[in-house]
């Protein structure tokens, strides 16, 4: 357990907490906004707009290094990000940069390469920076998550319900009325994920029995949705906390054993659903149906290419390898797997799967450094995250990559001042 005395900050992060005077105040106070608006906005953009959370995660790390820049006049004197996890996620994404040789169109999948690391880099900042707030300054931030993830969980439960009144607004009458429930996925998906950080945050603050309020709110507002990865990983990540509340170690264990398991279960699964026939199943949902088929096809080629996988960013090509299935006329991949693991395994491989593994166990290990309330919650929004990733989305999509870093920002920003302080480096 991290101890409750504030820790001293060494080097350059010593100087930045030096930064005294008005123009000293005057920075903290803009960063206190800027992560006050940023963790407000995340949740309900996710409703409203999934693709402007990657706008505001780069803009908040922009407005961020101004201000930092500006209170230390110039003078090299930057929050110093984890080195563990800049060097994990960076020899992770140097690999893809590298994968995109063998891919189907190396410059586009190089320029991918390039958004990811510019995304993790902003993240890396922001956290960097956040370690800095004092604990005013994470009750006011927090504040504004709860805010901001209440505000979505009733945008959610109200825009269906009265025929879509904002986001009619945002979108075209034709896609929103042939799509108008599927465009909340993501944000249920965001729900399904942060209301875990937001629910540390309150617990702190008011006790279980109150903080417990926001995932029971969750699970009320997605039973109305038709979201089935949000409602899996919400119901993933109340597993977790029940699990890892009974033993310090049975949440790590839960989170190496699931993100191994992940890795190692889905091209076997992907392969016994196929020969269950559940692609034909008629009880199942036609996405679900469409899914099977998606992860057999991807299995097959992944056996082609074990070791160094077909390229970065190959799935999107991989359509072109076979026909359209006539009888149903679905396309055998689409744009991705739709399951995080069979994606990283048929890209990049083995080796690719290696260096992917070696990220998650330095996040794993991050988390094992809060407190225990903070840590059983934050363990439950990685199992959320990792449920979801393994039902849906990309994991290169810039907007799901973007929340799945605000998600852990938010996550260390539950934790206590002096608990953050420590984290390890």
């Amino acid at each position: 357990m991290t101890s409750d005395t504030p820790a001293r900050p060494a080097g350059k992060d010593r100087n930045l907490s030096r930064t005294q005077g008005a123009a000293g105040v005057t920075a903290d106070a803009r960063r206190r906004r800027i992560f006050s608006a940023f963790f407000f906005l995340i949740p309900v953009s996710s409703v409203l707009a999934s693709q402007s959370v990657v706008p505001l995660l780069l803009i908040a790390a922009a407005l961020l290094a101004v201000t930092i820049w500006r209170a230390t006049g110039g003078r090299n004197r930057w929050p110093r990000p984890d080195r563990g996890l800049t060097a994990a996620l960076g020899v992770l994404v140097a690999f893809c940069a590298l994968a995109s040789l063998w891919g189907f169109d190396p410059p586009r999948s190089f320029l991918l390469a390039g958004r990811i690391a510019a995304l993790l880099a902003a993240g890396l900042f922001l956290h960097a920076a956040q370690r800095h707030l004092d604990e005013a300054a994470r009750t006011q931030t927090g504040n504004w998550l709860l805010a901001g993830t209440v505000l979505a969980l009733a945008l959610l439960y109200l825009e269906p319900i009265f025929d879509y009144p904002i986001l009619s607004l945002l979108h075209e009458p034709a896609t929103l009325a042939k799509t108008g429930e599927s465009l909340l996925s993501r944000g249920a998906t965001a729900a399904a994920i942060l209301c875990w950080p937001a629910c540390a945050f309150l617990w702190r603050r008011t006790g279980a029995l109150t903080a417990l309020c926001v995932p029971a709110a969750a699970f009320t507002t997605l039973a109305f949705l038709s979201s089935l990865s949000a409602g899996f990983g919400l119901l993933a990540g109340a597993a977790t906390l029940v699990i890892a509340g009974t033993h310090r170690r049975a949440g790590r264990i839960i989170l190496v054993v699931a993100t191994l398991g992940a890795m190692m279960v889905s091209p076997i699964a992907g392969q016994k659903f196929y020969q269950a026939q559940l692609q034909n199943a008629e009880w199942l949902p036609k996405s679900a149906a469409h899914r099977v088929e998606i992860w057999h096809f991807t299995v097959q080629h992944i056996a082609e290419k074990p070791v160094l996988g077909w390229g970065f960013d190959a799935s999107r090509g991989m359509k072109r390898l076979s026909a359209e299935n006539e009888a149903s006329g679905r396309s055998p991949i689409g744009l991705h797997p739709h399951n995080a693991p069979l994606q990283i395994l048929l890209e990049l491989g083995i080796v690719g799967a290696l260096f992917a593994l070696a990220a998650a166990w330095v996040l794993i290990q991050r988390l094992e450094t809060l407190p225990r309330r903070e840590r059983i919650l934050g363990q439950a929004a990685y199992i959320a995250s990792l449920a979801i990733s393994c039902t849906a989305y990309g994991i290169w999509q810039n907007q799901w990559l973007a929340l799945l870093i605000s998600a852990a920002l938010a996550v260390s920003l539950t934790a206590p001042a002096s608990a953050s302080g420590q984290a390890r480096q």
